[in-house]
Parts: structure tokens; C-alpha cells; sequence
């Protein structure tokens, strides 16, 4: 399915990311679809409003979860798309961080609501439709947050990213693991360690070796017993 969202572009700042914004675009577009059409779809079936007729140990988890669902949807979607105002993310870091922290102060929240609800729903004495694809939902947009998340992960280790933070120069590569001196030292303290295990074990295998003819060589001494 083609959307509007599909048609923005990244800026030229962030084509050496493109294809991490390109995720995010990917994400947004699917939470921006629950905002304006799954969420205010299910509010307006008749089932849901039979909630309210419910004792409040019930009614208001269930309302809490549309109420939670549908905000942090519209919320995270513009986080998502934030690179294209350089007011709102002037750079990547920033990009990022605005991410991590919508993420960090409303995730848990999103799964205690959830949980709260299914909870709710599994004492419902009839089943609702409304709240049950709510809470299925709610369950999607949980898992595009964990995809946002892990796309993050991702920018924060792209040469843009350790630039702004001042850990790589401009044009500078990062470097691997086994390019840092760390690795080097630490790989050849094993390999050294290597390499005295089997000169032992060589060692030990030659002194047999010597040691058997002279055995051999013992044995055709000793004279045979006489019976």
C-alpha cells in the first residue's frame, strides 16, 4: 500500500544514512496508519462504547488503552520523521536521542498498559471486538518501537554519527574491532598462549617417543623365565 508518507525525501545531509532513514520512514508510515485510521475506527464501533457500562477496575484500563495507544502512535511517527526539520533534529545525535528518549520514558508504559488491558479483557464476560484489536494493535506498534529502537543501534554507529560525537574525524572509516590496538595486543597474547600449549604437547609426545625404544630395547634384556 502507497502512502503519502512514501513520497518524502531525505535530505541530502543524510544520504550516507539513507538507508537507516529509510526504516524509519518505513515505521512511521505504518504508526501515522493506526493513528488516523485503525485507532479512531475501533473508538467509533459500537462494542466500544459498552465499556463504560463496566466497573472502573475494568472500563478504565481498556479506555487507557486507546487513550495510550493512539497518542504514542501519532507521537513516535513524527519523532521517526523529525530529520526533515532542521530545527527539530539540526543533526543526526540529536535525530537519535529525541528517538531513544520517547522510547526510554514511554515503552514500559506502553507494555503495562497492554498488559493491563489484556488482563481487563480476559474478565470481560463477553467478547468485545473493539478493545480485543486494540490490544492487537497496541501489540504491532510495540514491535515497530523495537524496530526503531534497533535501527538506532545502527545510526549510532555510522560514521556521521561518531563524527558529530567527536569520536572519528571527518572522512575517517571506523575502525573494526581487530584494527585497534587492543585487539592486536590481545590477539597475540592468545596466539602466543597457543603456541606454548602446543610446543608442550610436542614436547611431551617427542619424550615418549625417545623413551619407547629404550623400553623396547630393556625388554629383550630381561632373560625368560624358566617354567
Amino acid at each position: 500500500m502507497t502512502t503519502e508518507i512514501d513520497t518524502y525525501l531525505i535530505p541530502g545531509s543524510y544520504a550516507s544514512v539513507g538507508e537507516q532513514l529509510q526504516v524509519m520512514i518505513e515505521v512511521a508510515g505504518a504508526l501515522k496508519e493506526f493513528d488516523s485510521k485503525n485507532w479512531p475506527h475501533l473508538k467509533n464501533k459500537e462494542d466500544y462504547a459498552s465499556i463504560f457500562t463496566l466497573p472502573d477496575r475494568l472500563s478504565h484500563p481498556l479506555d487507557n488503552l486507546y487513550c495510550v495507544g493512539r497518542q504514542f502512535a501519532g507521537d513516535l511517527a513524527d519523532d521517526l520523521l523529525a530529520f526533515r526539520y532542521i530545527d527539530e533534529a539540526p543533526t543526526l545525535s540529536r535525530y537519535v536521542e529525541r528517538i531513544e528518549a520517547r522510547l526510554s520514558n514511554h515503552l514500559p508504559n506502553l507494555k503495562s498498559t497492554l498488559a493491563e488491558a489484556e488482563a481487563a479483557i480476559h474478565e470481560l464476560e463477553s467478547h468485545t471486538f473493539a478493545v480485543s484489536e486494540m490490544a492487537r494493535v497496541l501489540k504491532l506498534q510495540i514491535e515497530l518501537a523495537r524496530v526503531a529502537q534497533d535501527n538506532c543501534a545502527v545510526l549510532k554507529r555510522c560514521p556521521k554519527y561518531l563524527v558529530e560525537q567527536g569520536k572519528l574525524r571527518p572522512g575517517e572509516e571506523p575502525r573494526r574491532f581487530w584494527d585497534r590496538p587492543i585487539a592486536i595486543a590481545l590477539a597475540a597474547t592468545l596466539l602466543a598462549g597457543l603456541l606454548a600449549f602446543l610446543n608442550t604437547i610436542f614436547e611431551k609426545n617427542y619424550s615418549q617417543e625417545e623413551l619407547a625404544p629404550e623400553a623396547t630395547q630393556t625388554e629383550r634384556e630381561v632373560p625368560a623365565s624358566v617354567p
